[in-house]
């Protein structure tokens, strides 16, 4: 509970590594607490995460994560490439939006 804590108020800090960082240590504690993995999304579409970030987000297990790195303006076309081919249809239908310029 401590790490989602202080990930949190990283988070409305803009401390956007930290938050992610916490999140990270609270899920590897704890697997089944599925609200670190949840808060995870609220930092992919946020606009001063980092392109290491993005990077980690892209490959996250939630689709929904996935999806807001996808729609992230600040995502790289290598990254959004990656999206473009990923599992879930949502996620691919916005990396080609974004790829195409939309």
């Amino acid at each position: 509970m401590a790490y989602l804590n202080r990930g949190n108020a990283r988070l409305q800090q803009g401390d956007l590594e930290g938050a992610i960082a916490d999140y990270n240590e609270a899920i590897r504690l704890n697997p089944d607490w599925v609200i670190p993995y949840s808060n995870r999304k609220e930092i992919a579409p946020h606009p001063n995460t980092s392109i290491e970030i993005l990077k980690q987000l892209a490959r996250d297990d939630d689709w929904k994560v996935r999806l807001e790195v996808a729609k992230n303006p600040n995502t790289p076309k290598a990254i959004l490439s990656a999206l473009a081919q990923d599992s879930n249809k949502a996620v691919r239908e916005a990396a080609n939006k974004r790829l195409a310029g939309q």
